[in-house]
C-alpha cells in the first residue's frame, strides 16, 4: 500500500540535495505533506539501499523552513527516537535505524501508513464486517503493545492519536508516536508532564482532568489513564470516522462500534479518573471467554500464524481450515503479505529428523493456498516469494504434492518466465510421464498445452515430441486419445517441417488403435491440421491413412471419416485445379516423338495413357500404340531396311501421335 504522493515542498526539496539527509543507507523518497500539520515529524517514503527494499522515513529538522519556529520540540523528537530504540514488542513499530544532531533527528522504520490515512481511503466500506473484524484486531494489537508500556514497562504512552498508530503492508496496526513516552518514575519532571502540551493538537485526546487542569495534573495520578482514555476515543473514530472536538464529558454515540466492544470503550471514557477502566482491565475483558478479541476471526489466524511451527496439529488444521472456509474474511493485504509469507515459510521447513511431518503443513495441502493467496501480488514479489517453494515441491516425489502442482497449473503458468519453466520447472516435470499411476501421467499431459508457450523450440520439436511418441501407445487408451487431441493443438508452437515429418505418421497411428475415441481423435486432429498438408500430401498419405476408417466397425468413426474424406478431396481438387497440363517444358515434349526402336512401344504407351481422357479417347490411344508397336516389330525383324522405308515409318508415327494428340483434345473438351 503506497499512499504517498508526488507533493513538491520545501522539506523534500532540503532533503533532495543528498537524498538520504544523515541516513546514509537510505534514498529519501516523497513526502505525505499532510503529515506535517499532524504531527512534529516530517514522512516520507523511502528504500534502502542495501535490499531495495521499501520503507519509511521520520524527519524533524530544524533547517525545513516549516520547522523555523519549532525548536521547542526537538527535545520530544530526540525522546521518540530514543524509545523507539530500547523497545522491543511486536507490536511496535519496527526501527531499522535513527541519525541524530544538534538540530534533527531522522527515523528509518518498516514501510507503513499512518491510521487516519488508511481509515480515510476505506471510508466506504466502514460498514463491512471484513473492514469491522479488521479494526478489532487491530485494536488487540494497540491494547497489547499498551499494556505492555502501561504494566510491564511501568510507562504512559501520552500521545495515543490516529497519526502514531501506522498499518503495515500486511494491515497490521504498529504503535509509535513516543514523543512523549515517559516512565512512572520520572514523575512530575519527564517530558510528559512538562512539554506533551507543546504537541500538535495536544488536547484532542486528552481526558477532561488534563483539558481542565493542564498536563501536569497527571503527575500526581495513575497517568495510564490518559492512554487508556485517548485509545477509547481513536477506537471509535476507527469505527465511525473523525470525532468533533471533546467538549462534554458525554461518550460519542455507538455507531458501527460492536456492543460488546462499544460497552468496554464507555468504561475507558468515563470522565471521573478514579473509575475509569485502565488498557490492561480492556485487555482482561477482550481476552476473556467470549470476548471481543478472543472470538474475532482475524486475531485467531493472526495469532495462530505468529506460531504457526510451533502449533500442535489440531491448531495447524484449523487455521488452514478457516483460510480455505472464510477467504472473505481477511482483507486482500492481509492475506498476502500476512498469511502468504507463513505457509511459505511452512512449505520451505525441514521436519527434524525422526519426526512425523505434519499433515496440516504438507506441500498437497499448502500449495493451493498458497498459489490462490499469492494472485494479487506484483510480479517482482510474486517471483521473490512464491516461485521458490513452487520449483522446490516439483523436485518433491509425493504424488498428492505433484497432483497439488498439476491442477493448479492455471494459477502460475503465466506468471512464469520462459527461462524459468524451460530450465527448471520442465525437467523435473517430465518426470511424470514416467509414474506408474496413470493418473500422473495424464495429469502431466494435460499440463502441456498450457505451458506450450513458454518451452524452447528445441523442447517442442524434439524432446517433447520423443515423450509423446511413447504416451501414444501408452496401455491407458484415455492417455493415448488425449495425446493425440494434445498434438493437433500443438500445431501452432512446432515448426513446419516438424508438422510434414511428424503429424500424419501420428494420426495415422491412432486410426488403427482399438480405442473408438482415440480413432475419432485421430480423424478429428487430422481434418483440424489440415492446412499442415498440400494437396500432394493429402493424396499420396492421407487418404490412403483415413480410407479404412470408412469401413469402421463403429458408426461413429465411419461418420468423421466421411467428413474427413470430404474435406481431403476438396483440398485435392482444389490442389489439381492448379497444375499445369503437362511438366516436361517444350522442348521435352518435342523430343519425345522420336523413338528408338528399342523404346517406341513404351514411350508411346506411356504417351497415350497420360493424355486418355475417356473410354473412346482410351480405345484410340490404345489402338495406335498397338499399330506403332507392330510397324517397330515389323522394322527390327528385316535385317536391311532401305533409307526410304525408315523416313516412310517416322512419318506414319508422327501423323499417328498428331491423330492421337488431337482426339484426346477433343475428348477433354
Amino acid at each position: 500500500m503506497d499512499y504517498f504522493k508526488s507533493l513538491s515542498s520545501a522539506a523534500s526539496s532540503v532533503l533532495s540535495a543528498t537524498r538520504s539527509g544523515p541516513l546514509p543507507n537510505f534514498t529519501i523518497g516523497q513526502e505525505l505533506v499532510e503529515y506535517r500539520s499532524r504531527s512534529l515529524w516530517s514522512l516520507y517514503s523511502a528504500t534502502k539501499r542495501d535490499d531495495n527494499s521499501a520503507c519509511t522515513v521520520l524527519a524533524f529538522d530544524l533547517s525545513h523552513p516549516h520547522n523555523a519556529t519549532r525548536a521547542n520540540l526537538l527535545p520530544l523528537a530526540k525522546n521518540a527516537a530514543r524509545k523507539l530504540r530500547t523497545t522491543r514488542h511486536p507490536n511496535v513499530l519496527k526501527l531499522l535505524d535513527s541519525a541524530e544532531t544538534n538540530s534533527s533527528v531522522y527515523i528509518a522504520v518498516e514501510k507503513a501508513t499512518p491510521l487516519y490515512k488508511v481509515l480515510a481511503q476505506s471510508e466506504d466500506k466502514r460498514a463491512t464486517p471484513q473492514r469491522q473484524d479488521w479494526i478489532v484486531w487491530g485494536l488487540s494489537s494497540i491494547v497489547s503493545a499498551l499494556k505492555f508500556l502501561n504494566a510491564d514497562a511501568a510507562s504512559t504512552h501520552g500521545n495515543l492519536r490516529p497519526e502514531s498508530i501506522f498499518i503495515t503492508a500486511a494491515g497490521e496496526w504498529k504503535l509509535a508516536g513516543f514523543e512523549a513516552l515517559t516512565p512512572h518514575a520520572e514523575a512530575p519532571h519527564g517530558l510528559l508532564f512538562t512539554q506533551a502540551s507543546l504537541l500538535p493538537d495536544a488536547n484532542r485526546y486528552a481526558p477532561p482532568e488534563v483539558r481542565q487542569n493542564g498536563w501536569n495534573v497527571l503527575s500526581s495520578m495513575d497517568s495510564t489513564l490518559l492512554d487508556s482514555y485517548a485509545l477509547a476515543l481513536v477506537a471509535i473514530e476507527a469505527f465511525n470516522g473523525p470525532l468533533p472536538p471533546q467538549t462534554g464529558t458525554a461518550p460519542p454515540p455507538r455507531g458501527h462500534v460492536p456492543q460488546q466492544l462499544y460497552s468496554a470503550l464507555q468504561r475507558m471514557l468515563v470522565p471521573n479518573a478514579k473509575t475509569r477502566s485502565t488498557v490492561a482491565k480492556v485487555w482482561e475483558a477482550g481476552e476473556g471467554d467470549g470476548g471481543f478479541f478472543k472470538e474475532n476471526t482475524l486475531v485467531k489466524v493472526a495469532r495462530g500464524l505468529d506460531g504457526f511451527l510451533l502449533a500442535t496439529e489440531n491448531e495447524k488444521a484449523d487455521i488452514i481450515k478457516l483460510l480455505q472456509q472464510k477467504p472473505d474474511s481477511f482483507t486482500p493485504d492481509f492475506l498476502m503479505y500476512k498469511v502468504l509469507p507463513t505457509l511459505v515459510a511452512a512449505l520451505s521447513a525441514v521436519p527434524p529428523p525422526g519426526t512425523i511431518p505434519s499433515a496440516s503443513t504438507q506441500a498437497s495441502v499448502l500449495l493451493p493456498l498458497v498459489l490462490r493467496l499469492g494472485q494479487p501480488l506484483p510480479n517482482d514479489e510474486w517471483t521473490a516469494n512464491v516461485v521458490p517453494p513452487l520449483l522446490k515441491a516439483y523436485a518433491s516425489p509425493d504424488r498428492s504434492t505433484r497432483m497439488a502442482l498439476l491442477e493448479n497449473l492455471s494459477l502460475y503458468v503465466e506468471r512464469m518466465d520462459n527461462r524459468t519453466v524451460t530450465d527448471k520447472l520442465w525437467p523435473n516435470l517430465i518426470t511424470g510421464f514416467n509414474d506408474s499411476v496413470a493418473v500422473i501421467r495424464e495429469a502431466t499431459l494435460r499440463a502441456i498445452l498450457p505451458l506450450a508457450p513458454k518451452l524452447s523450440d528445441r523442447i517442442l520439436n524434439n524432446d517433447l515430441l520423443r515423450v509423446l511418441a511413447r504416451t501414444q501407445v501408452d496401455p491407458e487408451a484415455g492417455i493415448r486419445t488425449n495425446t493425440t487431441i494434445l498434438l493437433g493443438r500443438l500445431v501452432p508452437h512446432l515448426s513446419v517441417s516438424t508438422r510434414k515429418k511428424v503429424l500424419i505418421p501420428a494420426f495415422s497411428r491412432s486410426l488403427k488403435d482399438q480405442f473408438v475415441h482415440a480413432r475419432v481423435a485421430g480423424l478429428m486432429a487430422l481434418m483440424a491440421t489440415g492446412d499442415s498438408f498440400d494437396h500432394d500430401d493429402c493424396a499420396r498419405q492421407v487418404v490412403p491413412a483415413v480410407a479404412p476408417c470408412m469401413v469402421d466397425k463403429e458408426k461413429l468413426v465411419r461418420d468423421q471419416a466421411d467428413k474427413a474424406i470430404k474435406m481431403f478431396l476438396e483440398k485435392i481438387e482444389s490442389g489439381r485445379a492448379g497444375m499445369p497440363d503437362t511438366a516436361l517444358s517444350p522442348e521435352q515434349l518435342d523430343s519425345s516423338t522420336s523413338f528408338s526402336s528399342s523404346t517406341d512401344g513404351t514411350n508411346g504407351a506411356g504417351y497415350a495413357s497420360s493424355m486418355a481422357a475417356s473410354a473412346g479417347s482410351a480405345a484410340s490411344a490404345l489402338a495406335g500404340w498397338a499399330m506403332s508397336s507392330a510397324l517397330s516389330s515389323l522394322s527390327n525383324s528385316s535385317s536391311a531396311p532401305s533409307l526410304e522405308r525408315k523416313r516412310a515409318e517416322r512419318r506414319q508415327r508422327l501423323e499417328q501421335l498428331k491423330r492421337d494428340k488431337e482426339q484426346a483434345r477433343l475428348a477433354a473438351l
